[in-house]
């Protein structure tokens, strides 16, 4: 009865750890965001919910990634009213993806303030996404 490990058991050790740390990095224990969508939706919530309005129209203005603005302002939309300050400034972006993501977050944040801009994106948008994404939200408000 030694203490002695055969190869064959290190190599299972081995497999068992690092089974381990890929479970440990999925859940997010080493600091890292496992699921940035949440802590990107968190941080907008936490800015409408105190009504900075600033910050919500930062994460349009300020961020260069096109994908995490039209992430910021689908988030706006799933918020709500509390957030439509910075749809409102995404309606009018200079940035295609942007406004069509601002066209449908309108619809489930806005109010009938918000169908002229709609009207006119539907009539003027040099974008044809732009252009579907105000139909759609003017027929969602009804």
């Amino acid at each position: 009865m030694g203490n002695n490990i055969t190869p064959l058991q290190w190599i299972g050790l081995g497999v068992l750890g690092v089974l381990v740390l890929a479970v440990a990095w999925q859940w997010g224990l080493f600091g890292g965001d496992s699921d940035p969508e949440a802590t990107e939706f968190a941080r907008i919530e936490a800015y409408a919910r105190a009504d900075d309005s600033e910050a919500l129209v930062r994460e349009v203005t300020d961020t260069k990634d096109v994908k995490r603005v039209c992430r910021s302002v689908r988030t706006m939309g799933r918020l709500g009213s509390i957030a439509i300050k910075g749809i409102r400034v995404a309606m009018k972006d200079e940035r295609s993806a942007v406004r069509e993501a601002a066209m449908i977050a309108v619809s489930k944040a806005g109010d009938e303030k918000d169908t002229p801009v709609m009207a006119t994106a539907v009539l003027e948008d040099n974008s044809p996404e732009v252009r579907a994404a105000a139909v759609m939200s003017l027929g969602r408000m009804g």
